[in-house]
């Protein structure tokens, strides 16, 4: 437990920061491949780069908004929150792109993110230096005292894996019938999941003590999220058809269901 609870606050602490390099990097490689400034050999490899920091580092608006919770619910250091706004503004321009709302050139919106990123990182830099010289060395404080906060933060943990995994299942299925793109982009923005947060989410459940099936519920988002990572970067899985491949996704959920299920009456018929 003590080391679930470690490894939970360096992820907590880190998140913010890794997720703001990642989108600078993905930016980065994206403008190298529409550029044309790289070999062709080259641009196959690079071609997947983007796909594949998004999988390891994006974030999403209910995961932004779990962070923020859980930053106010410890009374974490305000830099962190500084890192976490950068993280919406971020992601607000990638809706904002996606749905062709910002009508820019890539250079302009590159330097847009890059302007941002630079300007909230030298205000947390600044209050993290603060707080040094004040001699707070350390992030948590005094938790907050309220007991609502505390319900709804539980309660929104509690549910978090649930929300992920019909946000991924509804996804694919709106694009299994060739439905509107723009409301798979609306879901994976909203509901989306990263291997990072994956991983935070899991030690998580560990320190708050939940039970097993909720630990069941985020392995078969890894499960799905490993499966279109894979897709997208290393190896395309076979399939007969389209419909046959989205299947694939309701195989963990439907064991974890049974799992869960399971246990349930184990416990019913004790």
């Amino acid at each position: 437990m003590i080391l679930a609870h470690k490894i939970m606050l360096i992820l907590f602490k880190y998140i913010p920061v890794i997720c703001i390099a990642g989108v600078l990097l993905n930016n980065i490689m994206y403008y190298c491949i529409v550029s044309d400034v790289l070999s062709k050999d080259v641009l196959l490899i690079f071609k997947k780069i983007p796909y594949f920091l998004d999988g390891i580092t994006g974030i999403s608006v209910i995961q932004l908004f779990l962070l923020f919770l859980i930053s106010i619910k410890f009374k974490y250091c305000a830099w962190h929150r500084v890192l976490l706004i950068n993280c919406a503004a971020n992601l607000l321009l990638a809706i904002m792109d996606a749905f062709g709302l910002l009508e820019i050139m890539f250079l302009d919106y590159f330097q847009l993110i890059a302007t941002i990123s630079i300007v909230f990182c030298t205000i947390a830099a600044i209050i993290h230096i603060h707080n040094v010289r004040q001699g707070h060395r350390i992030c948590l404080s005094e938790h907050s005292t309220s007991s609502r906060l505390d319900h709804f933060m539980l309660g929104f943990v509690k549910w978090f894996p649930i929300i992920q995994l019909c946000g991924f299942m509804l996804s694919n299925l709106i694009a299994t019938f060739d439905g509107n793109i723009y409301y798979c982009y609306a879901l994976d923005f909203s509901m989306g999941n990263s291997f990072l947060f994956t991983l935070f989410l899991f030690f998580l459940s560990l320190r708050l003590g939940f039970p097993l099936y909720h630990r069941l519920l985020i392995v078969a988002n890894l499960i799905n999220l490993s499966i279109a990572f894979c897709e997208a970067n290393i190896y395309s899985i076979p399939a007969a058809s389209d419909l046959m491949f989205y299947c694939y996704y309701w195989i963990a959920p439907s064991l974890c269901l049974l799992v869960i299920l399971f246990n349930h009456i184990k416990k019913h018929r004790i």
